[in-house]
């Protein structure tokens, strides 16, 4: 037996192994009645594991393909032109633009998978969830080659980059692709097998100003991070903070920090974050309120409220609530990542009658009563240190 693996491929080595016994088996290789070899001789023949064989041939088996003998060998039992055909699988595709790789330390992509997941757990049908491998295209293709699987849809996690969404939405026209959380330019021009579930920016912006200023802040600031112009989540969020400001008959400072370097780590990214909020705020002494366009950004703006202890006089609210940073007290307009993707396998399931684009209403979390720069507990530490030297 000799088969040749293609590992940099992003088809499964399972898949690899199977589809290219059953081309020998085409090829006249095995004749009804053979005798496969053992999980061990095409392990080694195929340089991959006895587990990864033992799958294959586990899906051949299911396929009606072959079976187990008394002696539990794998036997062929049909010609290939003959043999069962598997039962369809409804599947819903999941891909990271970034790669499975990426997937797993991207918690906003991890929450909204376990939405789609949780979902798709509680249907009484059977739906199967699939990882695609990037580029896109080529995993998608693979899956719809399959007469075993029905595509109901792909979602798209972390997907910033317009120009591909359309280029895959005309090569797949009968794909329904549904992009998530990232508010890009222009969607709905977009074909109409492309749909997306997406958080509430101005909403949110314009609930975390309001409360702010129904607290006191009268010179209220916003400060934002400089991305690509197609991605508008984070004006939204402003346009959202400038509206409740005017609605209050006040005036308003908005300040967007230049795009960090490629290759920047987090911590050097959160000093930058601070030097530049250091800056602005010598520049704007009267800025007595802060919203924030993320959360690094607003830990980072704490970290110096606290330190020139300032967290008694300029109130401090962040965006996107994530649980995973190293906050004990945090006030923020949190996101409903998980919310996003359970509406999106809902979506998927039965799109008859939904609005093409769903959005997701934030929630307001005040995490401290009032309303002061949180306390961070990894800056605590710094300062107290850095009194003991």
């Amino acid at each position: 037996m000799k088969i040749t693996i293609d590992k940099t491929s992003n088809i499964p080595l399972y898949l690899q192994v199977k589809y290219l016994i059953e081309k020998q088996i085409v090829d006249g290789s095995y004749a009804a009645g053979a005798v496969f070899p053992t999980l061990t001789e095409v392990a080694k023949a195929t340089s991959v594991s006895v587990r990864t064989v033992q799958k294959a041939f586990r899906e051949m088996e299911a396929e009606g393909i072959c079976y187990r003998s008394s002696s539990r060998k794998l036997v062929l039992g049909e010609p290939p032109e003959e043999r069962n055909v598997a039962q369809t699988r409804n599947v819903i595709v999941v891909c990271h633009q970034m790669g499975e790789a990426c997937f797993y330390t991207d918690s906003l992509a991890m929450q909204m998978f376990a939405g789609v997941q949780g979902e798709v757990r509680s249907w009484e049908q059977d739906v199967e969830i699939v990882m695609a491998g990037v580029p896109l295209a080529e995993s998608l293709s693979f899956y719809l080659a399959n007469p075993c699987m029905n595509i109901l849809g792909v979602v798209l996690l972390h997907w910033q980059d317009r120009d591909e969404l359309e280029s895959l939405s005309r090569r797949f026209p009968r794909v329904r692709f549904m992009h998530l959380n990232y508010a890009l330019a222009d969607l709905e021009t977009l074909p109409t097998n492309v749909s997306g579930v997406y958080n509430d920016d101005f909403a949110g912006g314009y609930q975390g100003t309001d409360f702010l200023l129904s607290h006191g802040v009268t010179r209220p600031a916003f400060f934002e991070l400089t991305i690509p112009p197609h991605n508008m989540t984070y004006s939204l969020r402003r346009n959202g903070f400038l509206s409740a400001v005017k609605d209050h008959g006040l005036s308003a400072l908005s300040f967007k920090l230049p795009p960090n370097e490629k290759g920047t780590s987090y911590g050097e990214q959160i000093r930058n974050h601070r030097e530049f909020f250091a800056r602005t705020l010598t520049a704007n002494p009267d800025i007595d309120g802060v919203l924030t366009c993320y959360d690094p950004l607003a830990e980072a703006i704490g970290e110096h409220l606290l330190q020139k202890q300032f967290n008694d006089k300029i109130k401090l609210m962040s965006y996107d609530g994530h649980r995973e940073m190293n906050i004990c007290i945090f006030s923020s307009v949190d996101v409903d990542y998980r919310a996003m993707g359970q509406k999106a396998a809902r979506f998927l399931a039965d799109p008859e009658g939904k609005p093409r684009f769903l959005r997701v209403m934030p929630q307001l979390v005040v995490r401290n009563s009032g309303l002061v720069a949180p306390r961070i507990c990894l800056v605590e530490k710094r300062v107290a240190a850095s009194k003991s030297v």
